[in-house]
């Protein structure tokens, strides 16, 4: 494996994502869910947060990341299953989320990364499939 040494001004992006990644799995630990699969905030008298999907309010169908955040808030209350039926592919991403920590934390103390992280060549394939798999994942859910 090669190492890649940071640059100081490398950093500042590595602690965004850091900070980041912290903030959006704590909110998904604090929220929760009703019975209706709204998404709660429980310190304030179980309010429900209205759906702020523009696509869902326009179309009346779901878009390709619906139930993201649900699933979400599912995977960080350790119900596992609930939230692989709601979103797939909500897995990917929340593995991809708990990755971030220990690998941006480990350049933060070692000041090296990866190199291979660091290439930008595989960065259009991979998002190309993981738009696809998105979009994929989306036809399904609107057919079956």
């Amino acid at each position: 494996m090669m190492w890649k040494k940071v640059q100081k001004s490398d950093l500042k992006l590595d602690i965004g994502v850091l900070v980041t990644v912290i903030l959006l799995l704590t909110t998904a630990r604090i929220l929760t869910l009703n019975e209706n699969q709204a998404v709660v905030l429980p310190f304030r008298g179980n309010y429900s947060i209205p759906t702020i999907c523009h696509f869902k309010n326009i179309f009346g169908i779901n878009c390709p990341s619906c139930g993201l955040t649900r699933s979400f808030i599912l995977w960080m209350h350790g119900d596992f299953r609930a939230a692989w039926e709601l979103h797939r592919l909500s897995i990917f991403i929340m593995v991809l989320m708990l990755i971030q920590i220990p690998y941006r934390l480990f350049i933060l103390i070692c000041q090296k990364r990866i190199a291979l992280f660091s290439e930008r060549r595989w960065l259009l394939p991979a998002s190309t499939v993981f738009i696809v798999a998105f979009i994929g994942n989306w036809i399904y859910n609107l057919f079956f």
